[in-house]
Formats: structure tokens, sequence, C-alpha cells
């Protein structure tokens, strides 16, 4: 009998995934994932999200017990459930060590607190990043607060950090989906994006990417965020395809990339690096506070109707309620739309951020 846990997270995945690896080192044969409807609900997770979440739990779980390792798909109300939950489960089972891939948002790292001085073992490791969080400083040695030097740098970073990554698991059997499936039905599951639509996208559009993406109308784009949001892929898989797809798995990926179209969407992916790690030197951003200090305490209008507005597309701006409709009818908006749309909530309406 094994006497480790792998405690599944935002992390719905069998590839390039550290705990899990760390466990199976361990002879783990149990797992465990947490529905937390209450929880998603205070984080205004939306239903198709949720849905998406429970898809990718029921084919990791198929994936799993390949490989050995049951898991256990456990719903409870919130994280403190969570930590009662897994303090009886390690005590029924004489669990002495868990292992799971570091959260960065605050209530993740308050529970994983509390997990721990509670006297649980958690070996946390990190699994959502291509760099190590905290690798790219500047020469003071501190985070950097604008992109364009940070992207300089991350570089130059990763020209001289080894990249490492396990062969993904290709033996696996085919996993069939229930038809039931609920309102994330159009997105197929990880397994497939990366068979399929995936290796479409770096033969046949990333090498206009630079160009194509800032038309809305054109299905120009990866459309992979929604697997990266819920860890269901990950970033190091599709930089080493992206690599694999030049045919030089160990070019410098500062000057091999043949095409801008390829260089910019390698810098979206590091745009996501940053912000990840602003989220990591900067806690007090979970917390709903400015960036810039000062900003803190601006009086922001009360324009309510006009947030309620912009939610359901209705501002009068053509481009902004499509793009607001589009993500109310399928859960996902276009890349360039978002930032129009962001901007134009706080910078033209004046609502509160």
């Amino acid at each position: 009998m094994s006497t480790s846990l792998l405690w599944i997270r935002n992390d719905l995945r069998i590839d390039d995934n550290p705990a899990l690896d760390l466990a199976l080192e361990q002879g783990c044969h149990q797992a465990v994932f947490f529905v937390t409807p209450h929880q998603w609900q205070q984080h205004d997770v939306a239903d198709i999200k949720q849905d998406f979440i429970l898809r990718h739990a029921k084919l990791l779980q198929f994936q799993l017990k390949q490989v050995g390792v049951q898991l256990q798909i456990i719903e409870v109300e919130n994280y403190a459930e969570q930590v009662v939950l897994l303090q009886r489960y390690c005590e029924k089972h004489q669990i002495k060590q868990i292992f799971a891939n570091k959260e960065l948002e605050l209530n993740e790292i308050e529970r994983d607190r509390e997990l721990i001085s509670s006297g649980i073992n958690l070996t946390l490791t990190q699994a959502d990043t291509i760099l190590p969080l905290g690798a790219v400083l500047n020469k003071q040695g501190l985070m950097f607060k604008v992109f364009t030097p940070y992207k300089k740098a991350w570089l130059k970073q990763f020209s001289i950090t080894p990249f490492h990554i396990k062969p993904a698991m290709t033996t696996l059997p085919a996993y069939v989906e229930d038809h039931n499936v609920g309102r994330s039905a159009n997105w197929p599951l990880s397994d497939h994006y990366l068979v399929n639509f995936f290796p479409q996208f770096l033969q046949h559009k990333i090498a206009n990417y630079d160009e194509e993406r800032d038309f809305p109308a054109l299905p120009a784009t990866s459309r992979v965020s929604p697997y990266l949001a819920i860890g269901a892929i990950s970033v190091k898989r599709l930089v080493h395809q992206l690599m694999i797809n030049q045919s030089q798995p160990n070019f410098s990926i500062e000057f091999g990339l043949e095409s801008i179209g390829e260089q910019t969407w390698l810098s979206e992916l590091i745009w996501r690096e940053f912000y990840r790690n602003l989220l990591f030197h900067y806690p007090n951003l979970i917390k709903g506070k400015s960036f810039v200090e000062k900003y803190d305490n601006l009086l922001w209008p009360d324009h309510h109707e006009l947030f309620l507005k912009w939610c359901d597309g209705k501002t009068g701006f053509p481009i902004i309620d499509a793009a607001m409709r589009q993500l109310k009818q399928i859960g996902w908006m276009h890349n360039r739309l978002r930032m129009v749309v962001a901007s134009f909530l706080t910078k033209n309406l004046l609502v509160n951020w």
C-alpha cells in the first residue's frame, strides 16, 4: 500500500505534470480531484468553464488508470472542506506525503498553508510556466514592471536554460467521451486538440499570425487559452511543438524562429509568463490592489448601468458589443478583442476594473 497521494488541482493533464512524475516515482496509486461548486461560484467561474473542467477531470481519470493511479473525483463546498477532507483521508489511508503542483492565487495559497500547518507533508512543484517562477529578474534582482525588457531578459534566460520535457504519452488508449456533454461541447478535449487542431495551426496559420490575429473575423489564433487556463495542456509542450515544427529541437529560440508570425505567437506565451510572475512577485494584485499604488484611491464614477450594458453587448459600439456577445455565446473571446473591451470598460466607461 502506497503512503503517498497525488492531489490534482489546476493541472488536469497527464503530460508534463511534475507532481504526477514525483508521485509515480514514490509508487503512488491514489489521486484526488475536488469539485468545489460553492468556491467556483465565489470566484465567478462560468458554467461553461465548470463543464470544461469536469470533462477534463474524467479524461484524466481514464488516463491515470492506464498508469496504475486511481483518481477519485470528490465534490466539496469550498477550500476549507478540502483541508478537512484531506486530513481525514491521510489519517484513514496512512498517507505520509501529498504531491501537488503549486497554485499562485490567494485563496489557494492560504489553503495550502493551512494544510501544511496542520502537519500534512505537502510537496509542491511548479508546472504552469516555461521558465521557473522568479527566474527572470532585472539587474537589481527585482521583477520587471514593463513587458518589453522582461521579454528580452526572458529570451536571454531561455537561451541558456536547458529545456527538458518528457516525451508525450502516445501509447495510451483513446478516450471515448460521453456524448451527453454540456456547455463546452464545442471545445474538444485536450488530447484531441493536441493531435488535430494544434498541428494544423502550426502548419497553416502560425506563419501569418502576426498580421491575421489583428482581424477578429478570421480564425487565425491558436485558441489554446481555455486549455492553459485549467492546466489541461502544458505550456512547455506548446513550446516544444513549436521547436519540432522548426525541425531544430535545439535551436536558439531567440533567433531560430523563421517567421515573424512564430515569434509573435511565442511572444504571447511570454506575455502569459510575465503576468504569472507578476502574481508571484506582487501578491497584492490578487487582492484587487492597483499595480501602481497611487491609483489605489482613485474615485470611480458609479456607472453600474453602463457596466451591465457592457456585459450584455449593448453599448452601441459594434466592435465592443460583438466581442461581448461572442463571450456570452461560446465562453471565449478573440485575443485582440480581450484588450479592446477591457480598455473600453476602464478608459471609456470609467468602470472600476
